[in-house]
């Protein structure tokens, strides 16, 4: 939460002798947002949501994942970075839920202009802007037609909390099992219906070759920023 000027005491038709209070005492603004009031100035808190997709992709060698769709949503929600919020997008088929927390990996930029895709394997459910540091595991390779007959790569990043919430039971390792490997692919090829474009899966990529088109990706992000 940060403080604007909303007006200035001299301006306002007040009564002689009154009091113009502020409209939050400074001391509940947090360190860096506090701005004071000289002459007579107003302040009134305005309240600003984080830019997700700013975010720095990796922290302390682990990756950030912004949760866009819960593990268990029947329902694909998307980040809308112009009005900071997390929308509708679109149904899933009959009877299809995402089987983990689906989102994306902040400050990069894939070929279709959208961030790198990220799905977060562990055994709970998070909420749409909750932002996981995560291990990578590997990528899934997507070759996608849109609508309008452009291809494009679209891949799948598959992370795990670094902090697993079941240590003892962990859903996976180092890898993606071979068994969690096929469903993961048969979800992103049903998961398609209906929406006019058509995947093709063009294998796995081990964590070393994931990040290295995540990295990919990061510079991706830094050309756009730079012009």
């Amino acid at each position: 939460m940060s403080a604007v000027r909303v007006g200035s005491a001299r301006n306002n038709a007040n009564p002689p002798g009154s009091i113009i209070q502020p409209a939050i005492a400074a001391e509940h603004l947090s360190a860096g947002e506090v701005h004071l009031a000289q002459g007579g100035l107003v302040l009134a808190p305005v309240f600003s949501m984080a830019d997700y997709l700013t975010l720095p992709a990796i922290s302390r060698n682990l990756f950030r994942v912004v949760v866009e769709t819960p593990r268990g949503s029947a329902a694909k929600l998307a980040y809308e970075p112009k009005t900071g919020v997390f929308e509708y997008s679109r149904p899933l088929p009959v009877g299809h839920t995402y089987p983990y927390d689906w989102g994306f990996v902040p400050s990069t930029l894939g070929d279709d202009g959208d961030p790198l895709d990220g799905l977060v394997i562990h055994q709970a459910v998070a909420a749409p802007g909750v932002v996981i540091k995560c291990d990578l595991l590997g990528a899934l390779r997507v070759k996608q037609r849109d609508p309008d007959g452009s291809k494009v790569r679209n891949d799948r990043y598959i992370f795990c909390p670094h902090k697993e919430d079941a240590p003892d039971e962990p859903v996976v390792s180092a890898d993606v099992p071979e068994n969690l490997r096929r469903e993961i692919e048969q979800f992103f090829l049903s998961s398609a219906l209906g929406t006019g474009k058509k995947i093709k899966l063009k294998g796995w990529q081990n964590a070393a070759q994931a990040k290295a088109s995540l990295t990919k990706g990061m510079k991706s992000f830094k050309r756009k920023r730079a012009r």
